[in-house]
């Protein structure tokens, strides 16, 4: 009978230590809040690992409370996590950029009654965050999370179980008269027993012990994923470069409008041309903030040996290229990307003589303000799609605005292009890319003209050159 009481006793103290052990275990170190803040919560998670501390992760604390209604940001909220968790301790923390340091506030509240019992201020530059808290946040915070009787922590957990050893026989003795009564009382130290999950009696303990550790190792995997989570996404910066270099396919199409008979248009068949476009983002190689998403913008074009003809079929060799310049801002929204663009661009279009054969076609070069816009919708991680759509403001537009052929034309242009995007990897990806370019010109002929007083009667309402476009490129962000 006393063998079966002993028995539930065991039974009862090894149920309920997993519940002391947790009302004394565990830190939550809440996500931080600002720039850096992740930064600033990675440093701090390895500090407290370094000292031993057994964290547990923000998302079971911040389920735990939605379950329960509590709020974290309150004392009571805290209580009630903690009581459920065995939380000794919540680490929340800011930070905020003042005059290029980042200003960081680390708080601790104690889990028993949700009060703070511990802070850690600081102004450092976004470079010695790592070195300033290695420094000095353990000598801050350490002893409100024991950092002082670390040391004693190791030999106080032998005390009870020497102590209730030679204090229960003496309290024995005079309760029992007989001096040979004294080695009963020794399963006491058989109660603390467990507590060391090593030497349980057989049958019971190591049914129960088990459990209790994989409960614990799934909380340690749990803290570690959650750490890694973070590391991961502190490493994480706005792409700094992307360079899109490819092959380009394309026609185009010139003619006049409300033109006498004598002016020639022509046309230019499907023909290969090698195009750049690249966005650099300067400061986003150092930081996450709003001048990482302001960068430049280049692209060029180049007509590659080919030739054009009139509507006569008289054939003339063709060179055009095309460059641009300008700033760029983007603005991510999760799978959104919008981007701004303002910049400067030329495009060049020759054709030159034949022989004796004048193609009678004026060469153009076309000067313009580029202002548009684009927006990507990145569909998961290797599938996008993209828009882009500019209006070319006219700065000047080469011979055609000579006094040869009409001195008073002015003109603007406007482009649009849609891609298909394909990652093969972090570093690559296709596109696919179809876009047209229309240039609209008021030609303004007069009389006194050099052209409306010549034999050939350049006289032209108007004039529209047509581009029409495909593009094979690789995307390359390094």
């Amino acid at each position: 009978m006393r063998l079966a009481r002993l028995q539930l006793l065991i039974w009862a103290i090894v149920l309920a230590l997993p519940a002391f052990a947790l009302a004394e275990d565990g830190v939550v170190v809440e996500d931080f809040k600002g720039p850096s803040g992740k930064k600033v919560r990675s440093v701090v998670v390895e500090i407290l690992e370094d000292q031993g501390i057994t964290l547990i992760p923000p998302k079971k604390a911040k389920l735990t409370a939605k379950k329960s209604g509590a709020d974290l940001s309150s004392e009571s909220g805290r209580v009630r996590v903690a009581k459920k968790l065995g939380v000794a301790a919540f680490i929340s923390g800011t930070t905020k950029v003042v005059k290029k340091k980042t200003e960081i506030d680390i708080r601790v509240y104690r889990g028993s009654d949700g009060m703070e019992s511990a802070s850690f201020k600081t102004a450092v530059t976004k470079w010695t965050i790592s070195k300033e808290l290695n420094k000095k946040l353990w000598a801050e915070i350490g002893p409100a999370l024991g950092g002082e009787s670390e040391e004693s922590t190791t030999p106080e957990p032998a005390a009870p179980f020497v102590e209730p050893v030679r204090k229960e026989p003496i309290a024995a003795a005079p309760q029992r008269p007989a001096p040979t009564r004294a080695p009963p009382p020794q399963p006491a130290p058989r109660r603390q027993e467990p507590e060391l999950d090593d030497e349980l009696p057989p049958g019971v303990a190591p049914r129960e012990a088990p459990q209790a550790r994989d409960e614990e190792q799934e909380n340690e995997a749990l803290a570690m994923e959650t750490h890694a989570d973070s590391d991961e996404s502190t490493a994480q910066r706005p792409s700094a470069l992307d360079i899109t270099v490819g092959a380009r396919i394309g026609t185009r199409s010139f003619g006049y409008n409300d033109s006498l008979p004598g002016l020639r248009g022509y046309s230019l068949l499907p023909s290969p041309s090698l195009a750049l476009l690249g966005h650099w983002y300067p400061a986003a190689h150092f930081g996450g903030g709003a001048l990482a998403h302001l960068g430049l913008d280049v692209r060029a074009e180049m007509l590659v040996g080919v030739s054009s003809e009139n509507d006569e079929k008289q054939k003339f060799s063709t060179n055009s290229h095309a460059l641009g310049f300008g700033l760029r801002g983007r603005i991510p929204l999760d799978k959104i990307e919008l981007g701004v663009i303002g910049g400067w661009g030329q495009h060049a279009f020759t054709v030159s003589d034949n022989a004796d054969i004048d193609p009678d076609v004026p060469d153009i070069n076309y000067s313009f303000l580029r202002l548009g816009a684009d927006g990507k919708y990145q569909f998961n991680r290797a599938i996008a799609v993209q828009l882009r759509a500019a209006f070319l403001y006219g700065l000047s537009l080469g011979e055609i605005s000579s006094p040869a052929w009409f001195p008073h034309a002015s003109g603007n242009g406007f482009e649009a292009e849609a891609s298909f995007q394909l990652g093969v990897s972090k570093l690559l990806a296709f596109e696919l890319a179809l876009g047209m370019q229309r240039y609209f010109m008021s030609l303004n002929p007069q009389q006194g003209d050099p052209g409306v007083n010549s034999e050939t009667l350049r006289v032209a309402g108007g004039a529209l050159d047509k581009y029409f476009f495909s593009r094979l490129g690789l995307i390359i962000r390094p």
